[in-house]
């Protein structure tokens, strides 16, 4: 049984345990008794320094809590239900709050003097960036061959994050969005850096980027990246396709793209482990568009291994 407070009702604790903002540390307090339960199991997959084990770990995380959400959904007295999930759910997160965290702080370390060596420079410089640190789209084939000579991914990884980028894109994710989209103007929402626009505008694609500013703690943002929510930028612009890289999880934006009634097309760019992007709920619950998960997600996102997903969302035809 989860450990209750008895100020927070269980629809409260739900409430809680998937609020962004809650730490690992508020869970750990409130529910020592699942965190002796998971403890152990995260300490090994770290320990191990083997990505795979963490990515494992991750897995099973997300594919349990996805079906403790999926039993919710369908029962008939909702409190008693929630009830059942809260420890699953409470657990799930513990694991990928307290991995998120450690990655978080192997990526920081030595804040912002983030060494490489020489060679690794060159190769990172060739692959993903273009002079004076601006960013352009990768080789997916010089990716193939050049990235496995690397031989410190972990800073080349963190000097990307440190530029702004959850991702770097390849020249094959920038010509599959040119062939969606089929000519039609893009609109990007929560557009971060705006890197991702600025690469679609020099390949020709006529893209918009716009984001609400409220990750200015985190990110820079591109002069060209205009101050509008995604509800507001939809409304402005009557997108026929939009593209998001990298949403929050669990975030609120995303459901207004579905209710637009001129969005066609739906790109979203993320990780495969549900937890960390996107709003899952909204993915499922809508009834308007087919969601296809996009094949070889390591030839458009780079670097390799990084776990990323591309959805696409097409609206369905109507049945006349």
């Amino acid at each position: 049984m989860v450990s209750m407070n008895e100020n927070l009702s269980i629809e409260q604790q739900w409430t809680l345990v998937l609020d962004q903002a809650t730490s690992i540390e508020s869970l750990m307090r409130r529910y020592p008794e699942q965190w002796d339960g998971v403890k152990d199991s995260i300490s090994r997959a770290l320990n191990a320094e083997n990505p795979e084990i963490v990515s494992e770990l991750l897995t099973k995380a997300d594919t349990n809590a996805r079906s403790w959400h999926n039993r919710v959904k369908v029962a008939s007295q909702i409190t008693k239900a929630r009830t059942e999930a809260l420890p699953h759910l409470v657990k799930s997160r513990m694991i990928h709050l307290a991995v998120k965290k450690v990655l978080d702080r192997s990526l920081n370390a030595g804040n912002s003097d983030i060494v490489q060596s020489k060679l690794d420079k060159i190769l990172c410089n060739f692959l993903f960036y273009a002079p004076y640190g601006q960013h352009r789209p990768a080789s997916s084939l010089a990716v193939k061959t050049l990235w496995p000579a690397v031989r410190d991914k972990t800073a080349a990884v963190a000097k990307a994050k440190k530029l702004g980028f959850y991702c770097l894109y390849t020249d094959k994710f920038i010509n599959f969005v040119r062939k969606v989209s089929k000519d039609q103007n893009v609109l990007e929402i929560a557009a971060g850096s705006g890197i991702l626009t600025l690469l679609l505008q020099k390949s020709g694609v006529a893209c918009r980027a716009t984001d609400d500013l409220s990750w200015g703690h985190a990110v820079r943002f591109g002069r060209h990246v205009e101050d509008l929510d995604a509800a507001k930028a939809l409304k402005k612009y009557n997108p026929i396709v939009v593209l998001c890289s990298w949403p929050p999880p669990e975030n609120s934006f995303e459901e207004s793209v579905f209710l637009s009634a001129s969005v066609d097309t739906y790109i979203v760019v993320g990780s495969k482990h549900h937890f960390a992007t996107g709003a899952r709920d909204h993915y499922l619950k809508q009834k308007d568009f087919t969601m296809e998960v996009v094949a070889c997600p390591d030839k458009l996102l780079a670097p390799p291994g990084l776990d990323g997903e591309v959805l696409l969302f097409t609206r369905k035809m109507s049945v006349v």
